[in-house]
């Protein structure tokens, strides 16, 4: 399966041979943490269980923290 998706405003393409992509996959091939990192599909954040449709516009953002 192919999936595109944008980060850090730029496309990205992730294939794998498995039949379904999920959140933590992306995350994975982007090597980043949950903890640091979020994706959104169509608009809304997903949890990392989720599946995510070749279809759907996919976002990963880095979460941010301060002071």
């Amino acid at each position: 399966m192919t999936l595109e998706i944008l980060y850090r405003g730029e496309k990205t393409t992730i294939t794998t041979p498995s039949s379904h992509i999920t959140a933590r996959d992306v995350l994975a091939a982007l090597h980043l943490s949950p903890v640091y990192a979020f994706v959104v599909s169509d608009g809304e954040v997903v949890s990392e269980d989720t599946v995510l449709s070749p279809s759907a516009t996919i976002e990963v953002i880095n979460a941010i923290s301060g002071g």
